[in-house]
């Protein structure tokens, strides 16, 4: 029988460059995919339209807000448990490599 006590906690160490490649890849793509069924536009088209029409501050705002917690977010949450899981693999394969070698 396994006692919690007995079972040691394992620490794997972060890679940041891989966590904020897998991050920028999750955050830029999804810009240019076209969303939308009558009309798709790509969502970068937003920053197109912050940029060349009059400063609407509140307008602006909110577009930057939405566009965070839209792409920002979920690429910082998935790109995290992404990395996690590279990183685990990784550990075990060279565990493994070394343990033969």
């Amino acid at each position: 029988m396994v006692h919690l006590v007995d079972m040691a906690l394992k620490r794997y160490q972060t890679d940041r460059r891989l966590f904020l490649w897998i991050w920028l890849v999750l955050f830029v793509v999804p810009w240019f995919i076209p969303i939308g069924e009558d009309n798709p536009e790509m969502p970068v088209m937003g920053w197109v339209y912050v940029f060349t029409h009059p400063i609407d501050i509140l307008g602006d705002l909110y577009f930057i807000g939405m566009f965070g917690l839209l792409f920002g977010v979920p690429a910082t949450v998935f790109g995290w448990v992404l990395h996690c899981i590279i990183v685990i693999a990784r550990d075990a394969i060279r565990k493994r490599t070394h343990d033969v070698g």
